[in-house]
């Protein structure tokens, strides 16, 4: 018995497929003639107009960036990396596991320390000691890849988890705005259709797909200038999947710049305008993502991955 969200991994290797909703079996039908779209229809209990939603226009390349790294290195193992975010922009960072997309992520949100190079928020310099207080306060946000160590709060209840990217906002003389953070959390538990939807309903209890919507529902009403999304549809359903693809382009609509990582190669293509290539703590490539596929981004990762290796023994 083989259970997984990722649907081309049921194509490829099963006889039969059960789908499930609500939990209860909706139906089993044998692999043969199912497709992506047919499995989705089922889980969703509707028909599914398209698998990725459509992108706003990619800005001008004269824009200046919300978010440049310039030759930067860290002690995490990053060297030498370069990229630019614009506003209303999503960038892809492609690359295996331990390749570094992780640590470009904390660096730039100021968890891990940059030791070298420039890092530039809205053209001024950030680079020197910068703190996630002081990411944060610049507009950086970020959605980890483990939400449930780094990114909520799970002895919370709903409400304090949405509040806490906008309780300076919110708060007067260091006193919170109760009535103001209803009112927020209410609108989100709305906007991205969180269940159970009561305010202060227990994190903790709620399934991947939802507790990830709290998360994302935390820096949705921060506003945030650039929002760094690390594995952002990770271990959630189909439903929850495409709300958080939805969420990902109405902030680029909005003029956000946004930085997406993720291990589905699948979801990085078709929801970027381009993405940069990355292997052992350096990026060797930049292109358009719609002149990328899923193979042609792996072949790619996987030979400089081995050039290096070479590069490393020839030195040795």
């Amino acid at each position: 018995i083989y259970v997984s969200h990722f649907l081309d991994h049921i194509l490829a290797h099963c006889d039969r497929v059960t789908v499930m909703r609500d939990g209860r079996v909706v139906r089993t039908s044998p692999i043969a003639g199912e497709t992506k779209k047919s499995l989705v229809d089922s889980m969703l209990g509707q028909e599914a107009d398209i698998l990725w939603p459509a992108l706003p226009p990619p800005p001008e390349t004269s824009v200046r960036p919300v978010a440049q790294l310039r030759n930067v290195s860290t002690n995490t193992g990053l060297s030498d990396i370069s990229l630019v975010v614009r506003p209303g922009e999503i960038v892809g960072l492609i690359g295996l596991v331990g390749s570094g997309r992780t640590e470009v992520a904390r660096a730039m949100f100021g968890a891990d320390p940059i030791t070298g190079g420039e890092y530039l928020i809205d053209g001024k310099p950030r680079q020197h000691r910068l703190t996630v207080r002081q990411a944060i306060a610049e507009g950086v946000a970020l959605v980890p890849e483990d939400r449930r160590k780094q990114g909520l709060v799970l002895t919370q209840t709903t409400r304090p988890n949405v509040s806490l990217g906008t309780l300076k906002a919110i708060s007067g003389m260091g006193i919170l705005n109760h009535r103001i953070e209803v009112q927020r959390t209410r609108e989100m538990i709305a906007h991205f259709g969180i269940v159970p939807g009561a305010v202060d309903g227990r994190v903790a209890r709620y399934s991947g797909g939802n507790q990830q919507k709290v998360l994302l529902s935390k820096w949705a009403v921060a506003k945030p200038k650039l929002l760094i999304l690390d594995e952002p549809s990770r271990g959630v359903d189909i439903g929850a999947r495409r709300r958080i693809h939805d969420f990902i382009v109405d902030m680029a609509s909005q003029g956000v710049g946004v930085l997406l990582l993720s291990s589905e190669l699948e979801e990085v293509i078709n929801l970027s305008h381009r993405c940069y290539l990355l292997s052992e703590g350096r990026i060797f490539a930049e292109e358009p993502a719609g002149q990328l596929t899923v193979e042609s981004a792996l072949h790619s990762v996987f030979l400089e991955q081995n050039s290096h290796r070479n590069r490393q023994e020839v030195a040795s």
